[in-house]
């Protein structure tokens, strides 16, 4: 009766300890997703600025012909 009640208590601690480990893996996988789309984001902001200056410079040249 003993032996069974200790190897219960272990088999409880030892699904606790997976679950906490599970959910730090989930957790740390979050933060991993958040970062990338962070990164992401920033890429395409980047991108947009490349966009508008290029658009602006096109714009300018035009000008600068016309003022010839």
């Amino acid at each position: 009766m003993q032996s069974n009640l200790t190897a219960a208590v272990f088999l409880l601690q030892h699904q606790q300890q997976q679950q906490q480990q599970q959910q730090q893996q989930q957790q740390e996988q979050k933060q991993q997703q958040q970062e990338e789309q962070k990164q992401q984001q920033q890429q395409e902001q980047k991108q947009q600025q490349q966009e508008q200056q290029e658009q602006q410079q096109q714009q300018q040249q035009k000008r600068s012909l016309r003022s010839r």
